[in-house]
């Protein structure tokens, strides 16, 4: 898959613009609108079962009249991969995401409570990044409190550090963002130095 065609571009508009197929169906009950002002028709049953979250958000009384249109904070790309992940859509995420853009996903999908989103991102940071980029990835797990995903990315960073006088993890301005349970990771015991 491609990566998505809703990347906000260098010049902001106030003109909503339509999502690409198939968020673009005059079939979607509900328009999700991302804070790139891209507009998503979505299904709300779609969604209802996907997520507890928007579940609950669809079936709360609504004081005002019920609107069509909501609005979100996550951006385009990241409001685009989560929904594809949520509809019937053969290979839903871009193979061409960056770790920031993982991450947002990440986060969005366990903000909205997307479990399926949450275990394919946290496979994807992992099969993606943790050789590459550990110590982000390591950060991210242990923020998210993914233990699985902080011991591979551990490994990494350990196995990376015996060859460098300054360990990767000790340099690192993240280091100091880690959880005190998990900086013990990081550090090779003194019989494998």
């Amino acid at each position: 898959m491609e990566a998505p065609n809703t990347a906000t571009s260098a010049a902001t508009t106030d003109i909503p613009r339509v999502a690409p197929p198939p968020f673009d169906k005059s079939t979607g009950d509900i328009v999700l609108r991302s804070s790139d002002k891209v507009d998503f028709r979505v299904r709300q049953a779609i969604l209802a079962e996907a997520s507890p979250v928007f579940e609950a958000m669809f079936t709360l009384p609504q004081v005002v009249p019920a609107s069509d249109l909501i609005s979100v904070p996550e951006n385009s790309l990241t409001l685009e991969v989560l929904l594809r992940i949520c509809y019937p859509i053969s290979d839903p995420i871009p193979s061409a995401l960056s770790l920031a853009e993982v991450r947002a996903i990440l986060e969005a999908a366990l903000k909205y409570d997307v479990e399926s989103a949450v275990c394919l991102m946290k496979r994807f940071l992992v099969d993606k990044f943790a050789k590459v980029d550990p110590i982000s990835v390591f950060c991210i797990a242990c923020r998210h409190q993914f233990e699985p995903e902080a011991q591979v990315s551990a490994q990494y960073i350990t196995h990376s550090s015996k060859s460098s006088d300054h360990p990767a993890w000790y340099v690192s301005e993240a280091y100091d963002n880690i959880p005190r349970k998990y900086r013990a990771k990081l550090r090779p015991s003194p019989d494998k130095q």
